[in-house]
């Protein structure tokens, strides 16, 4: 379906040229692929930064999957590709990457973090702190490692999702161990309770 971007001001959509796929922004049609990708980050194929002025997009080709940033391809050859987003404020283009030889996460065209499984990332408001999980196991993982600026939380057999503090520095983990739901924070206290938690 159409998309606009923040400020209503551009508009993208991906069309049929019969020999594939193309996606059009501002009337300008970019490279053909055999399909284009849902975003794993939202419910459109095509995601506008914050200030309306990049988009990028999930393509597939000759089986493959690829990243594209604006109209150009910056990563191919791929598995999969597990989310992509900008960074706030920055605007940095991030995405989470799979190959055959695992996953990664790229901000800004370097690599941050690489790890068999690397999960979703996420951002703090102002785009200061970054949280994601990694697992050793790469295909359906049962147990997970939180990391927030790049250190390690206690692993957990379920992440359901982080919270960042006010202050700029307090991050708080969801998820579930042993039957019980468990909230870990960055400075080092956790707490467990029975029962089911909502965000």
């Amino acid at each position: 379906s159409p998309v606009f971007s923040a400020d209503s001001a551009r508009l993208a959509y991906y069309v049929d040229v019969g020999n594939g796929w193309s996606v059009v922004v501002d009337d300008e049609t970019g490279p053909v692929f055999d399909r284009i990708g849902r975003s794993p980050s939202n419910s459109h194929s095509i995601l506008f930064d914050a200030r309306s002025k990049q988009f990028a997009y999930i393509a597939l080709d000759s089986g493959d999957f690829a990243v594209v940033l604006g109209h150009d391809e910056v990563d191919q050859g791929l598995a999969s590709v597990h989310w992509l987003g900008f960074q706030p404020g920055t605007n940095n283009f991030a995405y989470v990457r799979r190959s055959k030889e695992g996953c990664a996460f790229v901000l800004d065209g370097n690599v941050q973090l690489e790890h068999p499984f690397v999960g979703a990332v996420a951002f703090s408001e102002d785009g200061s702190q970054v949280a994601t999980v990694v697992s050793n196991e790469m295909v359906r993982p049962s147990v997970f490692t939180p990391m927030i600026d790049g250190s390690s939380l206690p692993q957990l057999e379920q992440v359901n999702g982080f919270v960042f503090g006010f202050d700029g520095n307090r991050v708080l983990c969801f998820g579930r161990k042993n039957n019980k739901c468990v909230v870990l924070c960055n400075d080092g206290r956790k707490w467990e309770f029975s029962g089911t938690m909502k965000m």
